[in-house]
């Protein structure tokens, strides 16, 4: 009978140690799961940012030593005009179906 309780005890603390290893090593998966996602995420807004980055350091070079840039900017943006030269400013045509 002892022999008995023994093996059922030793039954018992096996599959509880088992459900606890298991419990603990599912909480590691899952930590090293979210981690992996984190990591891949902050590696894609990485490369984002260096190419912003890029384009940025591009432009602050051509604004640095590219008079013909400035003044294509300045065209673009402010609708400057350079001397000599007339800006033409059409009206937008309105659609007779709106009326």
């Amino acid at each position: 009978m002892k022999k008995r309780k023994k093996i059922f005890r030793t039954i018992i603390l096996s599959v509880f140690l088992i459900i606890i290893i298991l419990l603990f090593v599912n909480k590691i998966t899952i930590k090293l799961f979210q981690r992996c996602i984190e990591y891949y995420n902050l590696k894609t807004d990485l490369k984002i940012l260096n190419t912003e980055n890029t384009n940025y350091k591009e432009t602050l070079y051509q604004l640095e030593n590219n008079p013909e840039y400035i003044q294509k900017i300045a065209k673009a943006e402010l609708e400057l005009i350079g001397e000599g030269e007339v800006l033409y400013v059409f009206e937008e045509e309105k659609n007779e179906n709106a009326n």
